[in-house]
């Protein structure tokens, strides 16, 4: 289950092949928020990934500057994007193309369209069910019925004006507006297929809307806003009565708080007209009034700790305050943490004026990051990824800084490549490559940075088969504490398939390219299987260390089979999938959900590989 972006001859992307841009890997009720981390050189299109998103939130493409300009053949010239949601069953899709200003949607339903071998005889039904009144606008079938017996050619057109009459009749039934012809035609025909009534229904728009709401959670149609920062300081929170159109903090304010300006310039005038200072106090308490639901809302939606903060205005004769408190006690802006001054940035210059739901998507070109020390960086992605899984949206975000990327979340990762000048997205970050096989080569090469700044020379190195082995043994370090924080896991995506014909060849790759880190004492788990005995044979004596799963308990074959049987059924790993994987990593796994077993078997496998280098 996941939901993209399809990006057709959109500038320069997706010009002779759309490219998808993985915007959600699981889409489970309530369990949808996502941080989305794009990487790339410098200009390799990592802006034009963002304004595909956020062209299909304003339901716009403007020609002008989005048809591309790397081919001006007229089949070129039609950029389309398509939002997605798919699974092994079924699929959704928005899709937004050309001129054109709202979307088309593609969605399951039940019933089918009308096929082109059923064309002849539907259409022989139709003309016979009305031949007693004649034929009237229903004439070009029997035109194309008796055309279509000499030339074949044209039974699509036959199709068309079949499929037309099927849907005006359908449509009108839901209306309840038949009449005439169109009645018996109904009534002879097109009702007994009800695969038909399902499929042409005019309201076939709005009930797959609403079976994919109640399916999902979220809407077919989410919002795609832009974030672009605007740091709001504590000499912000004040200003004179006169100034108030001047300070765009308070215009927002008091937009959401649905006070006119106008009428509070008019109290002051009022105050100072009669020297009634009661004018002020009452204006003041029918202002902290509404701004009780500011702060409920600020409560609601901040995720730093279980403080609960309140705003307060104090109106002065001179001067406007807001005033923040956490509990009793009042803050200054400009020295709280970097998290509770991002999300203040956040809810002021977006959130308080717009209603988020699960689903939508937030889009930000370019974060603060850059500003930042290397150790608040950090920091601020934490603060991101606890906002997106909290509200349950997908912040997207571009940057080309190293130290935003934690190794234990490489899912989040979309690296932008760019060949030709055409952009490529590598949504997979474990795909191993030849000229640089280990698993952070893409990452490297979008950053443009050596391996030593994205891996701390105090961590273990210990690669993994592929992304779902990563994701359970990363979740079960976090789980099982410090003692295990300095193991470092990376995905290689596999090891090679014993019916491949360049089984061998692969496997001595993979080794000649790990055997790389042998400053780092590198590990290998593989499964216990053939492929798995066939590695560690292969490095028996090299400086790759490689064990088994079936080394630590001749239990294990694979990473499932450390999960008590219990814990397989609760968290549904009968199949294994690397989705499945990185939703439990990021919302399920916690110490007392899980089985003591589970975790007596992770931990028997964390000292195993601990025991390696001893």
């Amino acid at each position: 289950m996941k939901r993209s972006l399809l990006i057709k001859q959109y500038r320069n992307i997706g010009i002779e092949e759309e490219e998808e841009f993985v915007l959600n890997s699981f889409m489970e009720k309530g369990k949808m928020g996502n941080l989305v981390i794009v990487i790339g050189e410098n200009n390799s299109g990592k802006s034009n990934i963002l304004d595909a998103l956020l062209a299909m939130g304003n339901r716009k493409i403007n020609m002008d500057r989005d048809a591309t300009n790397l081919r001006y053949e007229a089949e070129y010239q039609k950029p389309k994007l398509v939002l997605k949601t798919e699974n092994l069953e079924e699929s959704y899709g928005i899709i937004l193309q050309g001129e054109s200003n709202d979307f088309v949607c593609e969605f399951p339903m039940n019933g089918r369209a009308l096929e082109t071998s059923e064309a002849v005889t539907v259409g022989e039904e139709i003309c016979a069910s009305v031949a007693q009144y004649g034929y009237g606008h229903f004439s070009t079938i029997k035109q194309l019925l008796n055309a279509v017996t000499t030339n074949k050619d044209k039974l699509e057109a036959l199709k068309r004006e079949v499929e037309e009459v099927i849907q005006n009749t359908v449509w009108q039934n839901d209306n309840r507006s038949l009449n005439g012809v169109n009645r018996i035609v109904w009534e002879e025909v097109v009702s007994k297929r009800e695969d038909w009534k399902a499929y042409y229904s005019k309201n076939r728009v709005a009930l797959a809307k609403k079976v994919y709401k109640e399916k999902y959670g979220i809407d077919l149609v989410p919002q795609v806003l832009r974030y672009d920062e605007k740091k709001i300081t504590q000499s912000m929170l004040h200003c004179s009565p006169s100034d108030i159109q001047r300070s765009s903090f308070m215009v927002t304010l008091f937009q959401d708080l649905k006070v006119k300006i106008e009428d509070v310039q008019t109290a002051y005038n009022d105050f100072r007209r009669t020297d009634n200072k009661g004018v002020l106090q009452k204006l003041e308490r029918s202002l902290n009034k509404k701004l009780k639901k500011v702060s409920d809302k600020f409560n609601r939606v901040y995720f730093f700790g279980d403080e609960n903060y309140k705003f307060a205005f104090c109106l002065e004769s001179g001067r406007i305050d807001l005033s923040i408190f956490r509990g009793e006690e009042p803050m200054n802006l400009d020295y709280q943490s970097l998290g509770f001054r991002w999300f203040f940035n956040l809810y002021f210059n977006l959130l308080c004026t717009t209603e988020l739901h699960e689903g939508d998507v937030i889009v930000m070109d370019d974060p603060p990051f850059a500003n930042l020390s290397v150790n608040a960086q950090p920091e601020l992605r934490k603060a991101l990824k606890e906002f997106a899984i909290r509200n349950g949206v997908s912040i997207v975000i571009a940057t080309q800084s190293p130290f935003v990327i934690d190794l234990d979340y490489l899912d989040e990762l979309r690296v932008v490549l760019l060949k030709d000048n055409r952009v490529h997205i590598e949504n997979d970050f474990s795909a191993i490559h030849h000229e640089d096989p280990n698993s952070l080569a893409a990452i490297k090469r979008a950053l443009t940075v050596n391996q030593s700044v994205l891996l701390d020379e105090d961590k273990q190195i210990v690669f993994v088969e592929g992304i779902t082995d990563y994701n359970y043994m990363v979740a079960f370090k976090n789980i099982l504490g410090e003692k295990y924080a300095k193991l470092c896991f990376l995905p290689i995506g596999g090891i090679g398939n014993r019916k491949a014909a360049d089984y061998k060849e692969r496997q001595l790759a993979i080794s000649k390219e790990l055997k790389r880190f042998q400053k780092r004492n590198p590990i290998l788990m593989v499964d216990g299987d053939s492929p798995g005995e066939d590695m560690k044979k292969l490095n028996k004596d090299s400086a790759l260390k490689v064990f088994t799963l079936s080394e630590v308990d001749e239990k294990f074959k694979e990473i499932e089979d450390l999960f008590d049987k219990k814990d397989k059924d609760k968290f549904k790993l009968e199949k294994k999938s690397s989705a499945r994987s990185a939703q439990l990593k990021t919302y399920n796994f916690e110490k007392n959900g899980v089985e003591k077993e589970t975790l007596a078997n992770f931990t028997k496998l964390f000292d195993h590989i601990f025991a390696i280098n001893d």
